[in-house]
């Protein structure tokens, strides 16, 4: 069963100034099987959502911090939606960190979120289905969740392997766990589409 909720986000690009926008994030029950794939328009360049899942006790602060190689090739995407697994045991904001493969931050959003654990989608357009999402993150990096404003919260982790991508410790070396979270940007198809618009659009002109 999914629902979804209305939640205040506040999504801070590098180097620019805090804009606050009101976006839809959708949960799911935490279970084991695996999950409904994302609709044609997106693509899942990232994915390490399936369990069984395990974690440390809630804590206040960075509640993990985890590498991934996606399946895009090369340079930057837009962000279209975020999921992963854990929550907070108080109402109350998490920050997702994105760095760079040298650890650099490259862009990062807070957003609100009610009390319990759950799979978490948090979604980076105005609007679901918008494909207005201008959220970049790198093809290959780190993600961080920090807890804010002594919010408690947790980020489940797994031994099953992401089922896209890879995930592995920055020396190379595998994991024995890999927190769970998955990242979805517009299809390839989808920004051909956008591309070949923009051809027409041109050649009318003309």
């Amino acid at each position: 069963m999914k629902a979804s909720i209305f939640v205040l986000a506040l999504v801070m690009s590098a180097g620019t100034a805090m804009a606050t926008q009101a976006h839809v994030v959708g949960f799911e029950p935490i279970s084991d099987d695996l999950m409904p794939t994302t609709r044609a328009s997106n693509s899942v360049v990232f994915n390490s959502i399936p369990g069984p899942y395990q974690g440390f006790a809630a804590a206040t602060g960075v509640l993990g911090f985890e590498d991934y190689n996606s399946t895009l090739a090369g340079g930057n995407a837009f962000l279209q939606s975020f999921r992963f697994v854990g929550g907070v045991t108080a109402a109350g904001a998490v920050r997702v960190e994105f760095y760079d493969t040298s650890a650099t931050l490259v862009n990062q959003f807070n957003v609100n979120l009610p009390v319990g654990n759950a799979i978490w989608n948090i979604g980076l357009e105005t609007v679901a289905n918008a494909k207005d999402s201008t959220f970049l993150i790198p093809d290959a990096g780190f993600v961080q969740i920090v807890a804010l404003g002594g919010v408690t919260g947790q980020w489940f982790l797994s031994t099953t392997v992401p089922s896209v991508g890879t995930s592995s410790l920055a020396a190379g070396d595998t994991t024995t766990h890999t927190h769970n979270f998955e990242l979805t940007v517009p299809a390839p198809s989808a920004m051909a589409l956008l591309g070949l618009g923009g051809l027409v659009a041109t050649r009318r002109r003309r």
